[in-house]
């Protein structure tokens, strides 16, 4: 019998449990409060581990954030994939839902939207977060030459830029309610009217 295999395995298992309930507990943390609030210290006692586990799996207090970032990520890209490909034979609609799911990600996840997009890892964008970025823009190039049904290039690259600017706008503005002083939430969905102009942007552009 193996043991020392056994014994390695089970440490494996041990550490990637620590890491996992390192991780929920910072989530958790997430949503309520921001990340400039978090206490490497309150993580690990939340998740009973030393005070230095979070600095082993991590490395950093930086190194955390950013696994915290990326789980973020892992949600809403898979997310989009998802859209992505169960709504192949209607590439246009694609668009659309991509902008929703966007939107609600980021109005119900504020605190961990914030991290992923607007925090010191994105002042430039730290290289471990950046193919997380590259898959989600890319995702959107894919769905943008879909709904026109060309290929992707240089073109469908720039509209994307637009459409995702003008969704990633849109979602700030409705998290931070700034249109409410202009618009009657009770009697204009604009969340909705805004999506379909930008998409109908997208569909438009001259090719």
């Amino acid at each position: 019998m193996d043991t020392g295999s056994s014994d390695a395995a089970t440490q494996d298992s041990s550490g990637e449990d620590s890491k996992r309930d390192l991780l929920r507990c910072g989530l958790d943390h997430l949503r309520t409060a921001g990340h400039a609030s978090i206490s490497v210290r309150a993580l690990a006692i939340c998740a009973n581990l030393s005070p230095g586990a979070p600095y082993y799996h991590f490395g950093t207090r930086r190194g955390l954030l950013c696994a915290l970032a990326l789980e973020g990520f892992r949600q809403i890209n898979g997310a989009a994939a998802k859209i992505v490909h169960d709504g192949a034979a209607d590439p246009r609609r694609v668009l659309a839902d991509l902008a929703r799911s966007f939107i609600a990600f980021s109005l119900e996840n504020p605190h961990l939207f914030e991290l992923m997009y607007e925090s010191e890892l994105t002042h430039p964008v730290d290289p471990a977060l950046g193919p997380a970025f590259r898959q989600a823009f890319d995702i959107v190039v894919g769905a943008v030459a879909s709904a026109r049904g060309e290929p992707e290039g240089e073109q469908n690259v720039v509209r994307a830029v637009s459409f995702w600017t003008s969704i990633f706008g849109l979602a700030r503005l409705l998290r931070f309610e700034l249109l409410d002083p202009f618009f009657d939430r009770g009697s204009l969905d604009l969340q909705t009217l805004m999506i379909e102009e930008a998409v109908a942007s997208v569909l438009r552009a001259p090719g």
